[in-house]
């Protein structure tokens, strides 16, 4: 096994049946959507202010908790990129899930990040939960040490946007992987 991608897609020959996508409380997804637009971009949403969501206000990936309804993991971060963003993303595009992160305020909770690949950047439909978005191009981010709320912690910054915490260390494994499966520098070829 040559990266920490989980998928299904003979091109980059990992497996993934081995992971329990089954549906339960202290599960979440955030789904990845990557583009190439000259370079690999993701789309990165800002959530809205709410005092009672932890991560108010943070930039994040689209996604969220699953519920009763959805079949798996892949189906949760479906639904939550549709509600959060407007995106309607079809199964087929589903190209793998970057494994499994766990938060440390909340050790129970288990975040699926699931990785889309799109051939063109959709149109975006913000919710009440998000209030911006941005297509950021990955080659672009530089880990560097952030001061949040009197921390130093590891983060990106793109412009004024600070990426931290949980959509932090993805975004880590992310750039990662692309770098291991030399895509990092070259065209986005994933199939």
């Amino acid at each position: 096994m040559k990266s920490g991608l989980i998928v299904e897609k003979p091109s980059i020959k990992i497996e993934w049946e081995s992971m329990d996508l089954n549906t339960s409380k202290d599960k979440a997804a955030v789904m990845i959507i990557l583009c190439e637009n000259g370079e690999i971009e993701a789309l990165y949403i800002k959530r809205a202010s709410n005092p009672m969501d932890p991560w108010s206000g943070q930039i994040a990936f689209p996604g969220g908790r699953t519920k009763i309804q959805d079949i798996d993991i892949i189906e949760t971060a479906i639904r939550e990129t549709r509600e959060e963003v407007g995106i309607e993303v079809k199964r087929e595009d589903v190209i793998g899930i970057l494994g499994v992160f766990q938060l440390a305020s909340e050790p129970k909770l288990k975040v699926y990040p699931v990785i889309v690949k799109l051939n063109f950047k959709p149109k975006v439909k913000l919710s009440n939960e998000v209030t911006d978005y941005m297509w950021i191009p990955i080659k672009r981010l530089c880990l560097s040490e952030l001061e949040i709320d009197g921390k130093k912690v590891e983060g990106y910054k793109y412009g004024s946007y600070i990426i931290w915490g949980l959509t932090a260390r993805i975004t880590k494994k992310l750039i990662e992987l692309l770098k291991q499966e030399d895509l990092y520098t070259n065209n986005f070829t994933l199939h």
